[in-house]
């Protein structure tokens, strides 16, 4: 698909049609009786739903000892160190105080590795070694269903605007945020599609040198392969704001880690972790005040992509701050492990890549006060075209649904879309 003749029915297909003929129905006031106030999530709300994404350990399908059944290859090395380095805080946390001043005794571990995927089940592992909760992470994943369920913030709340402004704003927020259609006097800001591993572009093939640099994490031997450079790059920044403040997720993480620790040793995993403490200044404040007021059977885990280029680069020095135990995932250097751990690779990163794709759709709906139940509905293929043009072809589709639909559905005030909308755009 062309992005032009995207551009092109986008605006030749429905834009003044359904400016002229359904502005009047876009703009539904959030106390519409459609089952949700979309007052959006408070305190309460934030921490209840954190803490439903505690799960178990013990019923981890996960474990060290099966490991390479799900991602063909774990050195012993790498089990070793992620064990050593938290028993400290997950079995016998009154050790710190021995040995606060060495980064391998850090509560806040940095992983690095080629697919969120592998990572994440290296926490999921760990959990069930130590029997201990788990807390995976994914801020714009939870952020996205805080929307989903109890509609956006309370910074969103209806405007006093009449129909017809309201529904002429947000169809010129489009077009003005198309490159060919810029705004006067105001910078272009839009939503841009997320890039996750399975999007990066081959590096080449060049091998960079295993010669052992004197580093402060524990960095797995071998080097990185051509799959590595394909299936791991650093995200895009989520540009995206959140369904929540900032600082009442950081409260509510702590409360939540806090009262699992009580009785149970807890592992929080944050997905990005590098983006998300570069989201701002607040929040990499916040979460550094966190960390210093931790105490108890905590540890936190944050994720980072690597490729070719990241191999051997130091990490920025505002995330080592706060995560100075920093421990590198590579392939393993055997011939016999190495292909199984290409294609298992490619296939994590597949993976993700369809989740993130999906992320990013509702991102861009919700943005716009737009919804949609069944987007696991779409394929893949296609889904990779919406996510890639999505803001050319969601003005098209609210443009032709509302014309052809004489009573339209909203869900939590927002304007409720068929995938079938977007199939037959993209």
């Amino acid at each position: 698909m062309e992005q032009r003749s995207l551009l092109a029915s986008a605006v030749g297909m429905g834009v003044g049609v359904g400016l002229g003929l359904a502005s009047a129905r876009w703009a539904k006031p959030a106390h519409a009786a459609d089952g949700g106030s979309g007052a959006g999530a408070g305190a309460a709300e934030v921490e209840a739903e954190l803490r439903r994404l505690v799960v178990d350990g013990r019923d981890s399908e996960v474990t060290f000892d099966e490991f390479h059944h799900r991602h063909c290859y774990l050195s012993e090395q790498t089990k070793e160190v992620l064990i050593s380095a938290a028993f400290v805080h997950l079995k016998q946390a009154d050790l710190s105080k021995h040995i606060r001043n060495l980064s391998a005794a850090s509560r806040a571990i940095l992983l690095s590795g080629p697919t969120e995927a592998y990572l994440q089940s290296l926490a999921k592992a760990l959990s069930h070694y130590y029997k201990a909760r788990l807390l995976l992470l994914d801020v714009t994943d939870f952020s996205l269903r805080i929307q989903s369920k109890y509609g956006g913030s309370s910074k969103a709340l209806v405007q006093n605007q009449s129909a017809s402004e309201t529904t002429f704003g947000r169809v010129s927020d489009f077009i003005g945020s198309f490159a060919m259609f810029p705004k006067k006097d105001e910078p272009r800001e839009s939503l841009r599609r997320q890039t996750s591993s399975a999007d990066s572009r081959a590096r080449g093939s060049d091998v960079a040198s295993n010669d052992p640099l004197l580093r402060k994490n524990a960095s797995m031997p071998s080097d990185m392969s051509d799959v590595a450079s394909q299936c791991s790059v650093h995200s895009a920044r989520r540009a995206s704001s959140w369904s929540f403040d900032e600082k009442v997720l950081i409260q509510s993480l702590y409360k939540v880690m806090i009262s699992v620790a009580e009785s149970d040793p807890i592992i929080l995993y944050i997905r990005d972790v590098d983006h998300f403490l570069h989201r701002s200044q607040r929040i990499y404040s916040m979460f550094q005040k966190m960390l210093a007021k931790l105490s108890g059977q905590v540890l936190i885990l944050g994720s980072r992509l690597l490729n070719s280029d990241a191999e051997y680069s130091d990490v920025d020095d505002r995330v080592s701050t706060l995560f100075p135990y920093h421990v590198d995932i590579k392939p393993p250097q055997e011939e016999i492990h190495l292909n199984g751990w290409k294609t298992q690779m490619e296939e994590d990163a597949r993976k993700i890549q369809i989740q993130d794709n999906r992320n990013h759709i509702v991102e861009v709906l919700s943005a716009n006060d737009l919804d949609c139940d069944d987007l696991s509905s779409i394929c893949q293929a296609d889904t990779m075209v919406l996510s890639n043009y999505i803001e050319e072809i969601i003005v098209s589709a609210v443009s032709y649904h509302l014309v052809h639909t004489n009573d339209p559905e909203y869900k939590n005030g927002k304007l409720l879309l068929s995938s079938k909308r977007f199939d037959n755009l993209s």
